[in-house]
């Protein structure tokens, strides 16, 4: 129904390296999405359903690059470049997720990325999933089983599950487990 977006500058140009260049809040509520009719995409029904809240605040710190050439990047990053997110908030329905966090550029140009997160309703999550076919109970209890230790209690009394996505040297990780490896970015202008 509404998208509220705006574009900060406050310091212009940035001085040094912490300096914030660009911040971008954006705000949207009541979010439908639909494919136009034919469109492949990934049956999950409980992403869908629409957006009720996507809420962040987006901050480039340093200079800005001047564009996505390695040469640039390698530059924007040794003067300090860097990404932050802040106040993530997504709500579709029940499941509420929040998050902040930070990226920057490591010396091979690749990504290197610690996010926060906290979901509300991850059980509510799980038993979507499993209702309308997309994991089996089996797994879901399993899920569940390892996702226990992460979970803990707000003021409230809900349930929250907590936990740190990265990215580190390539690998993905949540908290100090390497998941998968991430294939390399081949920047224009690199030599590799």
């Amino acid at each position: 129904d509404s998208i509220y977006v705006a574009m900060l500058s406050p310091v212009w140009p940035p001085t040094k390296a912490g300096d914030p260049a660009l911040t971008i809040q954006a705000e949207l509520n009541g979010i439908e999405g639909r494919l136009p009719e034919g469109t492949a995409s990934i049956p999950l029904d409980t992403f869908t359903q629409g957006v009720d809240q996507f809420h962040f605040t987006f901050t480039l710190t340093g200079p800005l690059p001047r564009g996505i050439h390695a040469v640039a990047l390698g530059q924007w990053r040794d003067e300090g470049g860097a990404v932050t997110l802040d106040r993530l908030r997504i709500r579709l329905g029940d499941i509420i997720l929040l998050g902040s966090g930070d990226a920057i550029l490591d010396p091979a140009l690749q990504p290197a990325l610690s996010l926060d997160m906290e979901v509300e309703g991850h059980e509510v999550l799980l038993e979507r999933l499993v209702a309308e076919g997309t994991i089996q109970q089996l797994m879901a209890d399993f899920t569940r089983q390892m996702l226990r230790p992460l979970v803990s209690q707000n003021t409230a009394g809900d349930d929250v599950l907590a936990v740190t996505l990265g990215i580190r040297d390539r690998w993905l990780m949540v908290g100090p487990m390497q998941l998968l490896r991430v294939p390399p970015i081949q920047w224009a202008g690199t030599s590799q």
